[in-house]
């Protein structure tokens, strides 16, 4: 590893087209033409100005490590300063295709709520955590191969970042016992059941005997998608290679042998053509970092079960909704599509038994019991049943993985992005932490700080499947606890079968 003078450097980006033309549109719903129109147009606008962002190149793997000056220093600790609590940011806006590691900071700043917000501040200043931002290789630079070792290129960047962090951190003050890795999606989940719980296979940069180079993780919407079939995206990516370059591409390495030009270039048109609600480059199963599905991991314990977990989520309209569908045939239609993989058999078992009408219409109550008799009911269950297989299925398979040192929460309404607000904001300027998570921040700068998240209150997950419950209107202000809505038989189907199912019916799926 080198350092750089490119500290903006950011990895090449790529959006979806469909993230302005459907997502917008559809959460506008009762917006007029004229005005959807005009907020597309500014949703296009800010693609663009990604996009061309001159800071984009392929010489982008970079850290940014914030050090408060009271624990570099040590000024005011009489004696030798004891370490500070470590927190890595790995998680990018968009899963694996677009975002970097300057979303947590401005203008060079580090997150202001993480060095001004700490809880039982001591002389030395070391509650403060040092904060450590990375970029990893995304899209087609860090997701496609020919086989499983090469498509996650972009994991393997990020382990690095972490095993240099956790070798080097002491000399910056930092504890390298107390290091908390932090994303948004897949990315920190992957990483605790990376190379499914065996001893890691690159002991370079810290003790061989070591698992990870991290002890806790906060895995926000541990979103897991099913990736479309890999020979149809080899097909692509060298349908538009010739498109772009006029050259006949027949194997991954003569891709990427293709000049940086031409391959961001590549990347863009890829991922601006995705299908609706997919983002075409993602982590692939098979080879050593993800060998098996994260699912079939859980269920065998295969993990390392030494490292603490906070998870949960809002209701993940981060990256959208499915398209608007007016009837239960267009809403099967589209769940068809978004599992892809399963037989016939195996997809009318999903759509008619296991989420029959009876489940439909309780998935769609959970958030008040006039919404069944909505028009919008059909789609709001698609929407339900999405975020149930591939998110809220995951956090109930981890959290049964480690019952005792797992911490769940359920934020009920809120985005993503607003959970994101909690590290990207000093203060709450939209009121979005003021009620339902008036102490989450802090819950998490605890658990950072290597304490209990909320002493006395929230509970390890355990034998009860406890979650912690954040209120949304009409209950702000509250807080609870309450059994786990995805400790049901549909994700234990999930858990128990549907993951070995698509094996056995898509060998494809695992390369």
């Amino acid at each position: 590893m080198t350092l750089s003078t490119n500290t903006s450097a950011i990895c090449p980006q790529a959006i979806p087209d469909w993230m302005c033309t459907e997502t917008i549109t559809w959460e506008n719903d009762w917006r007029t033409e004229d005005v959807k129109e005009q907020i597309v147009q500014m949703c296009k606008l800010g693609m663009d100005k990604l996009l061309n962002d001159p800071r984009q190149t392929e010489d982008c793997l970079t850290l940014d490590l914030f050090v408060p000056q009271g624990v570099f220093e040590g000024e005011n600790c009489p004696g030798t300063a004891p370490l500070a609590p470590v927190v890595i940011f790995l998680g990018h806006s968009l899963p694996f295709v677009s975002g970097h590691k300057n979303e947590f900071t401005a203008d060079g700043v580090s997150p202001a709520v993480l060095t001004s917000h700490a809880a039982n501040e001591d002389p030395c200043g070391t509650d403060f955590p040092v904060v450590v931002a990375i970029n990893s290789r995304l899209g087609l630079f860090g997701f496609f191969g020919d086989h499983a070792s090469s498509a996650n290129a972009g994991l393997w960047d990020q382990r690095l970042a972490m095993e240099w962090v956790h070798a080097h951190i002491e000399s910056f003050g930092g504890d390298p016992n107390r290091i908390t890795i932090h994303g948004v999606g897949p990315s920190t989940m992957l990483h605790v059941t990376a190379f499914a719980g065996r001893k890691n296979p690159n002991p370079a940069f810290y003790h061989p005997e070591a698992y990870t180079p991290f002890s806790s993780g906060i895995v926000m919407t541990p979103y897991w998608d099913f990736t479309p079939d890999p020979v149809w995206i080899f097909q692509r990516v060298s349908s538009v290679v010739y498109e772009v370059s006029r050259r006949i591409t027949l194997a991954a390495d003569h891709i990427r042998a293709l000049d940086s030009a031409t391959l961001m270039e590549v990347n863009r048109r890829v991922t601006k053509a995705a299908p609706s609600l997919k983002f075409m480059f993602g982590p692939t199963i098979g080879g050593d970092f993800i060998p098996y599905h994260p699912g079939v991991m859980f269920r065998e314990r295969l993990l390392n079960d030494s490292i603490q977990i906070v998870t949960g989520s809002g209701f993940n309209d981060m990256w959208g909704m499915p398209k608007r569908a007016t009837s239960r045939e267009e809403v099967d239609a589209q769940l068809s599509s978004f599992l892809y993989g399963f037989s016939n058999t195996t997809l009318e078992f999903i759509e008619k038994q296991l989420y029959n009408d009876s489940v439909r219409e309780e998935l769609v109550n959970r958030d008040g019991p006039t919404l069944a008799a909505a028009p919008d009911f059909v789609v709001l269950s698609e929407a339900q049943i999405l975020q149930e297989i591939q998110v809220g299925c995951n956090i109930r398979n981890l959290a049964q993985a480690l019952p005792n040192s797992t911490y769940v929460y359920d934020a009920g309404q809120m985005s993503v992005e607003n959970l994101l607000g909690i590290f990207r904001f000093p203060e709450d300027q939209h009121g979005a932490f003021s009620h339902g998570l008036f102490n989450f921040r802090q819950s998490l700068l605890n658990f950072i700080q290597g304490r209990e998240p909320l002493p006395g209150v929230w509970e390890v997950y355990g034998q009860d499947k406890t979650v912690l419950h954040t209120g949304s209107s009409p209950t702000w202000g509250r807080i609870w606890l309450a059994r786990d809505i995805y400790d049901n038989e549909r994700c234990r189907w999930w858990q128990e079968e549907g993951y070995d199912k698509l094996r056995e019916e898509s060998p494809g799926y695992w390369l």
